[in-house]
């Protein structure tokens, strides 16, 4: 087993991870070993193909596992390109490197998917704790997914986010009836390193807040750039994990070839 930390090369920071040899366990044994664990997702792997446990269910993707299983192979020996076999289909994913050393893996995303939600914002704002007009409405809400379904919400500014305490109950309830995995809130404000400030609430798979999320934020670039909100040219850098204490960096461009979404970063190996 190797313990990793994934959007970040500092440890202690990003999103944790287990990446475990799955070739000797049963489907129950590895839920189990993900709830003892307790990160928001573990990775089982049997060769090139993955599995993701949160504590308490399987789910299709994990971007943050998926980067530090390529990172991993990344630093066994210079690579170019690959394929990993999901849950959700294969998924081709790219090493660069810069003076010798690894310098950031992408992964190519499943393609966009979106759905128009009517939702019901006072409910929303209410089990959330901020007020309707925190919601940002230059900005879409929407449901997408490259992998996994989430509801992504604009909100006006990252110090609203920040102060965000959710009711778990009330939000778990919520995702379940939207039939989404998480809610992705986001503040188009940027910062010195990054250019969008998100988190990430996913109450309802066992994972009350995400620190750093790969699929969400590569379904969010797709969604800004289908709004007209950003060139598919540009590259964005999603800051997350900032209001747990672990600042993550997470990169989104659009593939020329493919017009799918390529999410980046780095990884850093702890145990």
């Amino acid at each position: 087993m190797l313990i990793y930390d994934s959007f970040t090369s500092q440890p202690n920071k990003g999103n944790r991870t287990a990446l475990i040899d799955a070739e000797k366990l049963s489907d129950q044994e590895m839920q189990d070993l993900a709830r003892e664990l307790g990160y928001a997702e573990s990775l089982f792997y049997k060769g090139m193909e993955l599995r993701f446990f949160s504590p308490m269910e399987e789910i299709d993707f994990c971007g943050h596992a998926s980067l530090a299983f390529i990172w991993n192979r990344g630093l066994e020996k210079r690579r170019g390109s690959e394929t990993i076999l999901t849950p959700v289909g294969e998924i081709p994913i790219f090493y660069t490197y810069k003076d010798e050393s690894l310098d950031t893996v992408w992964m190519l995303q499943a393609s966009l998917e979106t759905r128009k939600t009517n939702l019901e914002r006072r409910e929303f704002c209410e089990i959330l704790g901020i007020e309707e007009s925190d919601i940002d409405d230059s900005y879409p809400i929407m449901l997408a997914s490259t992998g996994n379904w989430d509801l992504f919400v604009p909100i006006i500014n990252a110090e609203v986010i920040d102060g965000i305490s959710p009711d778990m109950d009330r939000l778990a309830r919520l995702n379940r009836d939207m039939g989404v995995l998480s809610t992705h809130l986001y503040a188009m404000e940027s910062g010195e390193d990054y250019d969008i400030y998100t988190r990430d609430f996913a109450p309802a798979c066992g994972i009350p807040e995400d620190p750093v999320t790969g699929s969400a934020n590569g379904a969010l670039y797709g969604i800004l750039v289908d709004n007209g909100v950003i060139s598919p040219e540009r590259e964005l850098i999603f800051a997350q994990g900032h209001a747990l204490g672990l600042k993550g960096r997470v990169h989104g461009i659009m593939d020329k070839k493919t017009g799918r979404i390529l999410v980046g970063g780095r990884a850093v190996q702890v145990e």
